[in-house]
């Protein structure tokens, strides 16, 4: 079955869909006309990896609107075409609009459906950097699946009744074997998969349900912080008392203390600690993307600066030159030339990444009767730093949230005003 992909391009003077048979150079077009017609369009401003136009103008957010709204159509023809048919190419898509439109009358879309063309698209998408994401949809449509009513209502029907019961499932309440596992993202999920299929105007209902006042109180909710004291005392201990199997063990065990160490100092995600280079230490700065914001427009918001600390320095030249490709910290992982705007070595990259992560948090655990804390982990630094942080007398914490690339808010919810830690 042939695999259509679809982009925004110029065929000869028009700004075109184009549609693109996977793995061909077979391509059709179709001019962006009728209801999708641009107003006053900048060309000018329009970024062909983004797809999308880059200027902060009223226009300019209602053209992107529109063609975001013209390939979900399309993308939405060819999924509902697709399940009785194969779709060879772009030229029979197209032809068989009206034929479509027939189809989806006959059978409405289900929010099952809804579901799985977003996780498809999540897989195939190629505007922004990969990632992920995809993964949490495919979370909420098993645990949908386990409910087995809601999945199957059409799209346009999905309300605040459903979002009740959805919630009252997770709790327990229908099904008491189900537990109360993740009831926020999830919740958090459905609403947000209903607020993409209202913008889309496939939905018109409201979802009221203040579903955060019914959920559980969990330890898995608490965000867990080492003491200064106890910070301190796995800087300084001596590491042979900690076992270690494999190769290289006393190198290892220093190496992953290290890492925790760089990351509270540098108030850093692991996954951005572990990918630095050392191209992005300049003049005693560290200037890197974080993670969780390679997608961003603004170029102000989207790169973090963050002065290197004494202590992060001399970790950064303890390990200088020991990396092949220049990396800050000599893993295994990093003897190789990642290119991370393709999807397919990001995708090597993110499967190692979390096999390095996931040996660093298993060296941790061992930390935990000689420390006298329930669990620690990588992030158990990033939470130590920013408590320790927002309970220093006189802290800005505008200047805490820029350093750790993460928000005010996100610092006066969780970190401040809380008890001192000492």
């Amino acid at each position: 079955m042939a695999i259509l992909n679809f982009n925004f391009t110029f065929k000869g003077e028009k700004f075109c869909l184009c549609c693109t048979v996977k793995g061909t150079t077979t391509r059709h077009y179709k001019e962006v006309s009728g209801s999708y017609q641009l107003t006053s369009p900048n060309f000018d401003r329009w970024d062909k990896k983004r797809q999308e136009f880059v200027e902060a103008t009223p226009e300019a957010i209602s053209n992107n609107q529109r063609l975001q709204s013209m390939k979900a159509h399309y993308q939405s023809l060819y999924d509902t075409l697709s399940r009785s048919m194969d779709v060879a190419n772009g030229k029979m898509l197209f032809a068989l609009e009206d034929k479509a439109a027939k189809t989806v009358a006959e059978k409405q879309m289900t929010l099952g459906d809804f579901l799985r063309q977003l996780i498809q698209n999540g897989k195939t998408e190629c505007n922004k950097k990969p990632s992920k994401n995809y993964q949490k949809y495919i979370t909420l449509l098993h645990k949908l699946e386990k409910e087995e009513t809601i999945i199957n209502k059409p799209l346009k029907d999905i309300c605040n009744a459903d979002f009740i019961r959805f919630g009252q499932f997770i709790l327990g309440k229908l099904t008491p074997k189900e537990g109360k596992n993740n009831y926020a993202n999830l919740m958090k999920l459905f609403k947000g998969v209903h607020t993409q299929a209202y913008n889309r105007e496939l939905n018109d209902h409201a979802l009221r349900y203040p579903y955060m006042k019914d959920a559980p109180t969990t330890k898995s909710h608490e965000r867990i912080a080492l003491t200064l004291k106890q910070y301190g005392k796995f800087c300084t201990m001596d590491l042979a008392v900690i076992p270690q199997s494999g190769v290289n063990r006393s190198f290892f065990k220093e190496l992953y203390r290290d890492f925790c160490i760089f990351l509270y100092e540098m108030k850093m995600r692991p996954c951005d600690v572990l990918r630095l280079h050392s191209n992005d230490i300049r003049n005693g700065f560290v200037f890197y993307v974080a993670e969780k914001k390679k997608n961003y427009l603004d170029e102000r918001k989207r790169t973090t600066k963050v002065e290197l600390t004494p202590t992060a320095r001399k970790i950064v030249n303890k390990y200088k030159g020991q990396s092949a490709k220049g990396y800050v910290f000599p893993f295994s992982m990093n003897n190789y030339d990642w290119d991370f705007s393709n999807a397919d070595s990001w995708n090597k990259w993110h499967n190692r990444k979390q096999k390095t992560l996931q040996d660093i948090n298993t060296f941790l655990h061992k930390f935990e009767n000689v420390l006298n804390v329930e669990t620690i982990t990588l992030y158990t630094f990033r939470h130590s730093a920013f408590t320790h942080a927002t309970n220093n007398k006189g802290c800005n914490l505008l200047k805490i949230a820029k350093e750790g690339a993460t928000s005010v808010k996100m610092l006066e919810s969780y970190y401040y005003h809380l008890q001192a830690v000492i």
